[in-house]
């Protein structure tokens, strides 16, 4: 099945929200930021809503976004190794899932 626009959808989010997003990372920066929380929650359920896609497909699109948006950025990229970026992506994807299971 073809997500082209639900992988826009997630790709223009996380590009819009890219400051904040850039701003912490993992699980020490996903825990300290309320607001990082808040857009990864909002943009799984606008997509799982908009797009009727389920949560496991949308966290799996967001967070391999997400660590490819990581892996791009110059300054980090300076700063960390490709495994440490991917490790930030993979611990909040981590936190974000078992937040999801215990709501759900």
């Amino acid at each position: 099945m073809d997500r082209t626009s639900e992988l826009e959808y997630v790709k223009n989010e996380l590009e819009r929200n890219k400051m904040l997003l850039l701003s912490s990372f993992g699980l020490e920066g996903i825990v300290k930021s309320e607001n990082k929380e808040r857009i990864f929650m909002k943009i799984i359920d606008n997509t799982h809503k908009y797009f009727n896609v389920s949560n496991g497909a949308v966290l799996n699109m967001l967070f391999n976004t997400l660590e490819i948006m990581y892996r791009s950025d110059k300054t980090l990229k300076s700063l960390y190794d490709p495994e440490t970026l991917s490790k930030f992506a993979a611990e909040e994807k981590a936190y974000i899932t078992n937040n999801l299971m215990k709501v759900g």
